[in-house]
C-alpha cells in the first residue's frame, strides 16, 4: 500500500518536489499541500478528507495545532 506524506502549507512546497522521486522508488509518494488540496482548507477539513483516502503521514510545523482540542 502506497504511504502518502503531506506537507503543511507552512512547510516549503520544494521539500516534498525534491523528496518525491526518492519516495516514488519504493512506491510511496511526497506532496505539498497546496498541489493536491485547496489553499483555504481548514485542518478539519484536511483531516476529514486525508482520512477516507488511505495512508497518509501530515509534516507540519503548526505547533497550534497541539493546542487546539479537535486536532489532537
Amino acid at each position: 500500500m502506497t504511504i502518502t506524506v503531506v506537507f503543511d502549507h507552512n512547510v516549503s512546497p520544494l521539500v516534498p518536489r525534491s523528496l518525491h522521486p526518492h519516495l516514488a522508488n519504493v512506491g510511496n509518494e511526497a506532496v505539498a499541500l497546496c498541489d493536491r488540496y485547496p489553499s483555504d482548507i481548514s485542518d478539519i477539513d484536511l483531516f476529514a478528507r486525508m482520512i477516507p483516502a488511505g495512508r497518509h503521514v501530515l509534516v507540519t510545523i503548526d505547533r497550534r495545532q497541539t493546542r487546539r482540542k479537535a486536532e489532537r
